[in-house]
């Protein structure tokens, strides 16, 4: 198996190859946040939610706090379990995720100091995007990392508040960064494993993997 140079990248010597393993999701969330972060001069000190508490939900959270030194990140997801861990990793508080929406036919509330000044919708869910656009601030940023399928949504709110909204898939050149993060904080990056499978086992694995609410990233082990 031959792979082009640009695409290999050299972990540290004796690294824990079942971490190391995460630098793929982890990166995804790393190059996702830096394309926001290069567009918003004041990032780390603006109000920014995580709509969906996965794997690339947690590594967008770990980019946001580890990587780029954001202050204020609050991370929401439909199960509870998800939403209490966050909190222990240093999630803000849940604020107005669960408030009334800003309509666009309401002008006045549009800069009512309420919402966030980014979003980062991870969860693939028609709703959260929904809610995503409601409460994304005048001048805001959505970026996009759940694959939508075909959704409708007001264009009116996107053009009123003047806001954007961006996609990111891969992370190309950002794999160095993670795998610095996973070598100094390996007790963060573990987090993101749910279990490990030995792999005589393996179908178990793969139908564990597809329990969104139960697994995060599911390791076939080899002993």
């Amino acid at each position: 198996f031959l792979q082009e140079e640009r695409y290999v990248y050299r972990a540290d010597a004796g690294a824990d190859l079942d971490l190391v393993a995460l630098s793929e999701p982890l990166a995804v969330g790393a190059h996702a946040v830096r394309r926001v972060r290069e567009s918003r001069p004041n990032f780390d000190r603006e109000k920014i939610l995580v709509l969906g508490g996965g794997t690339i939900g947690l590594s967008c959270f770990f980019a946001l706090k580890i990587l780029e030194g954001c202050h204020h990140v609050e991370l929401f997801d439909i199960v509870e379990a998800r939403r209490q861990k966050a909190l222990e990793l240093g999630a803000s508080e849940l604020t107005d995720v669960m408030a009334t929406g800003h309509g666009a036919e309401d002008y006045g509330d549009l800069y009512s100091g309420q919402g966030y000044d980014v979003i980062f919708e991870t969860s693939g869910a028609p709703p959260a995007f929904h809610r995503a656009v409601e409460l994304v601030r005048p001048l805001g940023t959505i970026m996009v990392l759940g694959f939508l399928p075909s959704v409708e949504f007001s264009l009116k709110q996107i053009t009123l508040k003047a806001a954007r909204i961006m996609g990111s898939i891969g992370g190309t050149g950002d794999f160095e960064r993670v795998l610095a993060f996973v070598h100094q904080h390996p007790e963060l990056a573990t987090e993101l494993i749910s279990h490990r499978i030995p792999f005589a086992d393996y179908r178990t694995a793969f139908e564990l993997a597809q329990d969104r609410k139960q697994a995060m990233k599911v390791l076939i082990t080899f002993d």
